[in-house]
């Protein structure tokens, strides 16, 4: 019985170790895309939302022509991890 158990205890371990690297390297933002990523201030934010309000972005113009089809868009955020709905 031990023979058949070794194999699927390596393997569930091999695989929590995959999963544990993958998920240590989601999470981790190199430096260079640290430095690089540029912050906003409260009142930046405040104003564009001001502007956007004042006068919207018209994206009409941006779309192709219409097909006359129906589609049904599922999905969400593209969040896998879960860390908002776990907080």
């Amino acid at each position: 019985m031990l023979v058949y158990l070794a194999p699927l205890a390596l393997a569930a371990v091999s695989c929590a170790l995959y999963l544990h690297r993958v998920e240590r390297a989601i999470r981790c933002v190199p430096p260079e895309a640290a430095a690089a990523a540029q912050h906003y201030s409260d009142d930046e934010i405040l104003d564009t939302a001001r502007k956007l309000k004042e006068r919207p972005i018209n994206s009409k113009p941006f779309l192709g022509e219409q097909t006359g089809r129906s589609y049904i868009v599922v999905g969400g955020s593209g969040e896998l991890s879960g860390a908002e709905a776990g907080d």
